[in-house]
């Protein structure tokens, strides 16, 4: 950026003194006489000189730059140096200058913040390796003294096609998944239209005590109801068996049903995969570490441990137990699913009977 060094006043100051010392008073180097009038072009063209000079160090753009900022920068420089000086300096038709502020429309509040607010988005999505979400840049924001919602910059970040990594699809993973293949026959239809087409199974860990507890629900897909649960202290205990054996003594499903669960130990081992082949069952998998395959009892268990598991301290057993079974009949009988029009399981099913 060109900065001034002299001022108006000491560059004639200084032609006066060279004049003097030279003894040149009655003619330039070309003859002609210098008078008072040549020597006021020459300040008017220095002062020109000067405002110019000054226009560049204000303008913040170049020659090069988009129009619209040279017509932003002229704007803001009117009021000091006029129309003439900055459309000159930036080459800018002083016919454009005019239609952008008397015919364009006028921005709004809200799109002036929007303009300063994008670049600091930007910056602070790129700093932090496109790691962060709207929420999270909120509070990086905050911090740095500028007040805006996470919806804004939600919308700020979409307009400038800006993805955090979080809220991509399509995880890869770097690693690949070991094991055998087992076959998914569910494929993620969760949506069924009868009962006993098929029942989804998950196991999840409880604490009672200090003490390690394990939690094995089976989930009917078609009302969401769980048909039966067990807990044991072991997870290496026929804890599977005995819940499918109580869940099929009390809805007798025909030939056909299928059961779903991920690859877990218990529901590969040989012995409950015989169980099922002896009565008809078809066995379903998720894919290794692929929790959205076998979404609704993963959303049970999240929904059991946020509305009841994370409320209590449980202090044995026993009260473990009475909790689980007094929140699954709630969540059976009582509890309304948005799904199902605000509907509970048990009304599902009744409807369907009736």
């Amino acid at each position: 950026m060109i900065s001034i060094s002299v001022t108006t006043r000491s560059i004639l100051s200084f032609i006066y003194n060279w004049i003097k010392e030279h003894k040149i008073s009655s003619s330039k180097n070309d003859g002609t006489p210098i008078t008072a009038k040549t020597v006021h072009l020459l300040e008017k063209r220095i002062k020109k000189l000067e405002a110019e000079l000054e226009i560049w160090k204000r303008c913040g753009c170049t020659l090069d730059s988009p129009l619209h900022e040279k017509l932003i920068s002229i704007e803001k420089l009117v009021p000091e140096f006029g129309v003439h000086a900055p459309c000159r300096v930036l080459g800018v038709l002083r016919s454009t200058y005019y239609h952008h502020v008397l015919r364009s429309p006028k921005q709004t509040v809200i799109e002036k913040e929007d303009e300063l607010f994008r670049p600091v988005i930007r910056k602070i999505f790129e700093d932090t390796q496109g790691r962060l979400g709207a929420k999270k840049i909120r509070v990086i924001m905050m911090t740095r003294g500028y007040t805006i919602s996470p919806e804004r910059i939600s919308r700020l970040m979409k307009e400038m096609g800006l993805v955090c990594t979080s809220a991509q699809k399509g995880i890869r993973y770097n690693f690949a998944p070991k094991g055998r293949y087992y076959r998914n026959r569910l494929k993620r239809e969760f949506q069924q239209e009868h009962p006993n087409q098929v029942w989804v199974s998950d196991i999840t860990m409880l604490y009672a005590n200090y003490e390690r507890y394990y939690l094995c629900v089976i989930i009917d897909l078609f009302s969401r109801k769980v048909i039966a649960h067990e807990i044991d202290s072991n997870q290496e205990s026929p804890i599977i068996e005995k819940a499918f054996q109580a869940a099929y003594q009390v809805r007798k499903p025909a030939k056909g049903l299928i059961f779903h669960s991920d690859q877990g130990g218990q529901y590969t081992a040989y012995k409950f995969r015989k169980l099922l082949r002896t009565l008809g069952v078809k066995q379903s998998f998720s894919a290794p570490g692929c929790p959205y395959d076998n979404a609704v009892a993963e959303a049970f268990f999240r929904t059991l441990k946020a509305e009841e598991v994370s409320r209590r301290q449980y202090r044995s057993e026993s009260e473990l137990r009475s909790s689980i079974d007094e929140y699954i009949d709630f969540f059976n009988n009582i509890r309304p699913h948005q799904k199902f029009q605000y509907r509970t399981p048990d009304q599902v099913e009744s409807d369907y009977n009736a």
